[in-house]
């Protein structure tokens, strides 16, 4: 029975520690995309700077 409880609660840490990685890599992934945005905006800025001096 002991090793039952035991191995009920070890996959309860698991679940636990796997929604903790899924949550951080949601974040981790919104942070990169907010960061490509920003060099994506910032290259056109730049090339439109460039077509002006051309």
């Amino acid at each position: 029975m002991a090793a039952t409880t035991e191995r009920i609660d070890d996959e309860r840490d698991i679940d636990v520690l796997i929604e903790r990685v899924n949550t951080s890599t949601r974040k981790a992934n919104d942070a990169l995309d907010d960061a490509l945005s920003f060099v994506a905006e910032s290259n056109e800025r730049i090339a439109a700077v460039n077509e002006e001096k051309r």
